[in-house]
């Protein structure tokens, strides 16, 4: 399965969830590759097939934020997840980061005063 999420093959993906037990298949690994390398349709079909409670969707979203190309994959990840479930503040901090409006918008129940600060105090400039 992790090759599957790693060269974005989700048609195979479908097959594998479709055809075998999900415990069989290591399914919270592949969802965190297909994250990171941001294979969108993999990442979908993972997450529309198999039971979220045996998937680690924190860990998946946050290695999703970590690319500023991204911003798609988290968008459609926060609006098909119990959003309880994941570390907003991350995604949003993240957000401000890549400058990633659409996300930052569509999170509305973070504190924006710690977001902005610690974005803030990412910018360290070093005069010489």
């Amino acid at each position: 399965m992790h090759s599957v999420a790693v060269k974005g093959w989700d048609e195979i993906a479908l097959f594998l969830l479709d055809n075998f037990e999900h415990t069989r298949l290591d399914i919270g690994n592949a969802l965190i590759e297909a994250c990171r390398h941001g294979e969108i349709d993999v990442v979908q079909a993972i997450l529309q097939k198999v039971n979220n409670n045996l998937l680690d969707v924190k860990a998946a979203l946050n290695k999703a934020c970590e690319n500023h190309m991204h911003e798609e994959l988290v968008l459609w990840i926060l609006d098909n997840i119990d959003q309880q479930k994941v570390d907003l503040k991350n995604v949003k901090t993240q957000a401000g980061r890549h400058k990633w409006r659409k996300v930052q918008f569509s999170i509305q129940d973070v504190d924006n005063d710690e977001v902005v600060q610690e974005i803030e105090t990412d910018n360290i400039i070093i005069i010489e």
